[in-house]
């Protein structure tokens, strides 16, 4: 999957998840589920794809605008969705 061959594979077989999932890297299901939930519009204009796949390969540090939601974040890469 890593390499993008997600030819026949619900949500998962555009050209731009593909190359999301080149870009990230999915190691674990966890990495699936945030990148069917990230590959929006909003996520992906807002740069918070960015900020997810530097989080996870350790380019970035992960920084809470409040400690209580140091729980409420998406682990482990601490994107907070705002609804």
């Amino acid at each position: 999957m890593q390499s993008g061959n997600t030819t026949a594979v619900f949500q998962l077989e555009s050209r731009g998840m593909r190359e999301l999932i080149k870009k990230l890297g999915p190691d674990r299901f966890d990495d699936i589920i945030a990148l069917v939930a990230l590959f929006r519009p909003g996520p992906l204009q807002s740069g918070m794809v960015d900020d997810f796949i530097s989080r996870k390969k350790g380019q970035s540090s992960i920084s809470y605008p409040h400690p209580k939601y140091q729980h409420d974040c998406l682990k482990p890469f601490c994107l907070l969705p705002m609804v």
